[in-house]
């Protein structure tokens, strides 16, 4: 027994919704725990004993945050028997801090309101902050150099106290603002990007003893301040706030006297409220979770900084470059920054590279991963985890040793430390490598480390002659740099290494790859045109900044230089600066830096001085019979040797055997026996992965270029094994198939609806299987001969979700949608089991069509090897009746679809899918292939009754008799009964004992007209359960119960149609179309749209969209009716339909661009048996039709925004059926007849001469 002095005080609550009985609540009397009095009377009881106290609501805004043209007034509301409190200047509001809400707040101009709910007297904690900041675009392009409220100075900068204080710069430049070159698109500008409003106490920013942006060199969680960051959106999609720490970040740049234009870091914590940060923030990326985001400022490449140079892309470009070249690195966008209402510039808004971050992007857990970095003395420091890994590797030295050099491979992953270098030397990265980069690996994997690029600001030809750290005699190359820790001249002592070193050259320098010269500048654009406009707005707010003592120092001679040719105080703009730097960096640097760097590679021997063969058809082509052309390249060294024979593999082989050259002389090795050498034009069938390379004789030796590689078809790829929902203590996991003959590289892959990207170097051989798991730990307990590939982040759904694995170009390689419901197995949703495909069935179906899925033979599944053969025959439910009036009764038929006799002898059908044993299928039930069995409601409701009685259906000419079966009496089930207004039901297998077995299958069925059945409708795409025309258990038209119960199954009627269905539906209509539905009626008589003695209940639709019929709404015999999303005759006059077509509306809701469930239901009718007597049930409906859309392939996609709606092609056709349905006229036919399709009859072309 649980008493209060067994739980801390900590559990305590006070409210008087809590008041209870202790001695009622407790088996015996328990000693309580003291009660403090409280202001509104309540006493302190445990929540354990009843009701927990609820958290008070924060105050409801009537209108969110973002951008206001016009003056408004703002009302707050909050809960019944609450106050409110609010603030304007930035601080929190309490309980007794801030104004008192009384009435509406007038809005005249920007305003950041934060306010709380709270219980005057009681000890309930107060609502959370409530924060919206209302910006006005007028005010922010006036920003006054002294707004109210605003500190003049920023403190004393600690490395030049001479000078006095700092002196704040708040103001907008009315020289930009009032220019006439910007002045009339500054709204546009302000627009252009999303913006952040960081709303905290402005003592919190600029006081001289806390502020953290007046102490900006100050580090530390001691200097981390509470403050409310919001995203607003300028068109007025929804944005976010949330709660976080605040904090100046950087290192140089924090000082006022390089830059007053600081960074800043953002960090998630449960103290402020949520642990993780859980947005879409940057597209295209799958990582939706973050624990600290960086707001980067700029500094190197700002126009604070070097105006003449400034772009503000350069980190961001460094990046992004990183990521196309294969590998994880932070993602970022640029937003315009707010801090306590005042415009404080453009920013980057980037993820950083902690422990966390990886996790995210590379899988596994937070606290699996070592991250370490530069400190301030340009020494490796740790962010987090530990660098003893990292020591070992910076301790390694004589690589030329092919031993040292494996063990250098297995703490740094070589292909990716050599792009790292080169990205570097690409960029003329000159701060760096002693400071800005850091580097992470997995420790629980072993994975080696990878280093990312970070603060990649001072590149790309950043510095010129003058500058006090420009060299001139490595101002384009720095190819001869050591690396970080000097581990990239260690390793070059191994020619192994220069020989990966050039092939990545090869990969990313040449042919298009991402530092090649169209796709590095293309990048570079990309990025230049996202913050083109914003950039006006960013040099009025720091264009005419004062130049820092220590930045001014670091220009030299460029300073007096830029101030001679500008004047002193010339502010930095966009078109002057910005814009030309841009473009003498697209024609002097992207253009030929690509070729410029490979000579340097030349130079310090880590490029050949061979040529590689080009491969044409260019990588990617798809097609039969692709005809394969090896030539000698262009490019390469300067004088390259191109008389050499080339030597290729279609089986993704190196034609050069690794590890076979001298470990001393670059470039040598011998041709592996998987090598063919060249001689033709090589034809290719289906999926093939190309490297080639050209060898030339040299003293004996051979000595190979770098490598050509390239892909050709599609790879037949397949998820193996899906284990989704595992038994609590085991772990996820997913598991993917080669189903090719030969290995497929899965470099750069990338999964979806779980997060993990395959790591350059990911092979899958041959037929090979990769396990990716959630929780490497627990899987290993319960397979530890299993190998794992890979730890994602994120989980896979319990209830079914889309995956899907898609390659580095963005295209889906492999999708699944799976589910919990519906036909799918249903052992695999928390029983052990795990999702397998289906064999043959998994052949001739779709991955998304659950009949090619089905348990895995054992429980805990079969990774990493094929799954058992399953041990269950095939036998589903086929048919089930349950509102069955005389002369029926509920029935279920249960039916035998594969080649092999079924013994389905002690099964049970249930209607609980955690304990189905409510019915025990009778011992020697034996159904032969394409037999039925079925079982009558007397039977079901007692658990064991009457004999079954089992044929073919149809028979076959030679069919032996059919054998009744009987039921011997038992009590293991508790009887089963078929509700008439909706149920589920379940088949499962047992033993001899009554223990469940593994396959458990079943689904939902909705209510239905007295004497319709439900049955199992075999669809293209999926299985589904139907409303059947007529009951189908092998009698027809019975005359008697009895009569009824003679039948012993056959195959399902057609589905019922009618007696209204939907007959079009514009979901998608192109740019200012509307959406609508029509309804036809397909019966001989008028249909009323309620039920028919009660006009108040109502037809309606239920799912799709939300709409009830009026009283009295009637649609006659074949007539059409729409319902529409807009006043009815409003949409009439814009469509001109005549005055007689019935139209309905407004409907709420939208229907889904994507596809979607569209359903028309009317009130339950039952049919009692005994007299015959009508009872209606308001509360549950039948649903007359159903349409579940697709917006792809086979459902017509011209009707996904093309103009064309979908048409019914039959109206006797069943509506879920694809084929039913056609998209061919613009516009759609509202209230008219449907399109008829014509065949066209075009002119045999033939290509004969």
């Amino acid at each position: 027994m649980i008493t209060p002095s067994r739980l801390s005080a900590g559990l305590l609550v006070a409210a008087p919704a809590l008041l209870l009985s202790v001695p009622l609540m407790l088996a015996a009397p328990a000693p309580r725990a003291a009660a403090a009095p409280s202001p509104d009377g309540a006493r302190l009881y445990l929540p354990i004993l009843g009701p927990v106290a609820r958290a008070i609501d924060p105050p409801a805004f009537s209108r969110t945050r973002g951008y206001v043209e016009a003056p408004f007034r703002l009302a707050l509301a909050a809960p019944s028997g609450t106050a409110i409190r609010y603030t304007l200047d930035g601080s929190p509001p309490t309980p007794t801090r801030g104004l008192v809400y009384s009435a509406a707040i007038p809005i005249a101009e920007t305003r950041l309101v934060r306010a709380i709910a709270y219980r005057p007297g009681s000890r309930l904690p107060a609502s959370a902050v409530a924060t919206h900041s209302y910006l006005f675009a007028d005010q922010i392009l006036r920003q006054p150099d002294a707004p109210a409220g605003f500190p003049a100075s920023w403190g004393i900068p600690p490395l030049l106290s001479a000078l006095g204080p700092i002196a704040a710069d708040y103001g907008m430049d009315p020289e930009v603002t009032g220019d006439p070159r910007y002045a009339a698109g500054l709204r546009a500008d302000l627009a252009s990007l999303p913006a952040v409003s960081i709303v905290t106490a402005v003592e919190d920013l600029f006081g001289d003893r806390r502020g953290i942006y007046t102490n900006a060199t100050a580090r530390g969680e001691a200097w981390e301040r509470p403050a409310s960051v919001e995203l607003i959106h300028p068109d007025g999609r929804a944005g976010f706030q949330v709660d976080a720490g605040l904090r100046i970040a950087g290192v140089a740049s924090r000082h006022h006297q390089y830059t007053i234009k600081h960074s800043f870091s953002l960090h998630f914590r449960e103290r402020y409220g949520a642990a993780r940060l859980e947005q879409p923030l940057f597209g295209g990326s799958a990582v939706e979770r973050f624990d600290t985001l960086r707001l980067r400022a700029g500094f190197n490449d700002s126009g604070a900084y070097q105006p003449w140079r400034a772009q503000y892309l350069r980190d961001a470009w460094g990046r992004a470059s990183q990521r196309a070249m294969g590998w994880s690195t932070p993602r970022g966008r640029f937003v315009q920054l707010f801090l306590d209402g005042l415009y404080w510039g453009v920013y980057e808004l980037t993820e950083e590279p902690t422990a966390a971050w990886a996790a995210d992007h590379e899988g596994g857990r937070e606290a699996d991963y070592d991250v370490v970095k530069s400190d301030a003395r340009g020494e490796s420091g740790v962010e987090d985890g530990n660098r003893a890994a990292y020591t070992r590797l910076a301790a390694l030295d004589g690589l030329v040793d092919p031993v040292r050099y494996r063990q250098a491979e297995a703490l740094v992953d070589i292909p990716q430390q050599a792009d790292y270098m080169l990205l570097n030397f690409y960029g003329a990265n000159r701060d760096w490598p002693l400071t800005n980069w850091r580097a992470f690996r997995n420790r629980v994997t072993g994975a080696p480390f990878r280093f990312v690029i970070w603060d990649f600001e001072t590149s790309l030809d950043l510095l010129a002659p003058g500058h006090v750290n420009y060299d001139a005699a490595h101002a384009r190359d720095i190819s001869d740099g050591p690396g970080v820790d000097r581990l990239h001249a260690r390793l070059m002592q191994n020619a192994e290494y220069r020989m990966v070193f050039a092939d990545r050259a090869r990969r990313q320098l040449l042919d298009g790859g991402p530092l090649s010269a169209a796709a590095a500048s293309a990048r570079y654009l990309g990025l230049a045109t996202q913050v083109e406009r914003a950039m006006v707005l960013e040099s009025a707010r720091w264009g005419d900044m004062a130049i820092g003592g220590l930045a001014r120092r670091d220009g030299g001679a460029l300073w007096a230089a830029y101030e001679a040719a500008n004047g002193r105080g010339h502010p930095w703009t966009r078109d002057e600066e910005w814009r030309a730097e841009q473009q003498r960096l697209q024609t002097d640097f992207f253009a030929r830096r690509d070729l410029e760097l490979l000579w340097q590679l030349c130079d310090r021997v880590l490029y050949p001085p061979i040529v590689a063969p080009d491969l044409a058809p260019p990588s990617g082509a798809d097609g039969p019979a692709l005809r394969l052309v090896l030539r000698p390249g262009e490019g390469g060294c300067p004088g390259a040797r191109r008389d050499g024979q080339i030597y290729f593999s279609t089986d993704g082989s190196d034609p050069r055997l690794p590890g076979s050259g001298d470990p001393v002389l670059p470039w040598t090795g011998q041709i592996s026996h998987r090598a063919r050498r060249y001689t033709g034009p090589v034809r290719l069938d289906g999926y093939a992965r190309v490297m080639a390379r050209m060898a030339v004789e040299d003293r004996g030796r051979l000595l190979w270029s770098a490598l050509s590689e390239a892909s050709y078809g599609r790879p037949d790829l397949a998820f193996g094994e899906l284990m989704y929902h595992p038994p609590a203590g085991d772990s996820e996991f997913l598991e993917i198939v080669n189903r090719e003959r030969i290995g497929v590289d899965l470099s750069g892959y990338q999964t979806r609806g779980i997060t993990y990207t395959f790591p350059a170097g990911s092979q899958l051989p041959a037929g090979g299987r990769q396990v990716l798991v959630q929780d490497p730990e627990a899987f290993a307990r319960q397979h530890p001969a299993v190998a794992v590939a890979g730890v994602y982040t994120g989980r896979l759904s319990d209830a079914g979700e889309r995956l899907a694995l898609v390659d580095p170009a963005g295209e889906t390689r492999i999708a699944l949608r799976y589910d919990d419901a519906g036909f799918w197995p249903l052992a695999p949703d928390g029983r052990g089991h795990s999702l397998v495909p289906a064999e043959p069935e998994a052949a001739t179906h779709e991955p998304s069509d659950p009949r090619a899925w089905r348990a895995s033979s054992q429980p805990g599944g079969s990774p990493g090897r094929p799954d058992p053969p399953s041990p269950w025959p095939s036998v589903w439910i086929d048919e089930v009746l349950a509102h069955a009036p005389e002369p029926y009764e509920d029935a279920v038929e249960l039916y035998n679809p594969g080649p092999d006799l079924a013994d389905i002898s002690g099964w049970f059908l249930g209607d609980d899918p955690a304990d189905p044993r409510a019915f025990r299928i009778p011992d020697g039930t034996l159904l032969l292939p394409g037999r039925y069995a079925v079982f009558y409601g007397r039977d079901l409701r007692l658990g064991l009754p009457g004999p079954v009685r089992l044929r073919a259906a149809p028979p076959a000419p030679d069919a032996a008799p059919a054998r009744p079966a009987s039921l011997a009496p038992t009590r293991l089930g508790q009887g089963l009964a078929l509700p008439a207004t909706g149920g589920r039901l379940y088949l499962a297998s047992a033993d001899r004992t009554g223990r469940l077995t593994g396959l458990l299958q079943g689904f939902d069925y909705p209510a239905a007209e007295a004497g319709l059945s439900f049955g199992r409708l075999e669809m293209r795409q999926a299985p589904e359960v139907a409303r059947l025309d007529r009951p189908s258990f092998g009698v027809a038209a019975p005359e008697s119960l009895e009569a009824f119960r003679s039948g012993s199954g056959a195959p399902n009627a057609a589905p019922k149609v009618g007696p209204v269905i939907l007959s079009e539906i514009m979901y998608h209509p192109a740019a200012g179309g509307l959406e609508y539905v029509e309804l036809q009626s397909v019966a001989s008589t008028p249909s009323l749209l309620h039920a028919p003695s009660q006009p108040e209940s109502a037809w309606r639709f239920n799912q799709g969209i939300d709409f009830v019929f009026p009283e009295g709404a009637l649609l006659a015999a074949g007539g059409r009716a729409l319902v529409v999303p807009i006043d009815p005759e409003r949409f009439r006059g814009q469509h001109g339909l005549p005055a007689e077509l019935p139209i309905f509306g407004p409907y709420a809701g939208r229907l889904a661009n994507e596809g979607e469930a569209l359903a028309l239901a009317r009130p339950f009718v039952r049919q009692e048996t005994e007299g015959g007597s009508v009872v209606e049930d308001a509360e549950v409906y039948v649903t007359v039709d159903r349409v579940r859309y697709d917006d792809a392939s086979p459902w017509p996609v011209l009707a996904d925004g093309a103009g064309a709606s979908l048409e019914r092609r039959d109206p006797e056709r069943y509506g879920d059926d694809p084929d039913a349905w056609l998209a061919l006229t613009a516009g759609g036919t509202p209230g008219r007849a449907n399109t008829v399709p014509r065949s066209i009859w075009l002119p045999l072309v033939s290509n004969r001469r």
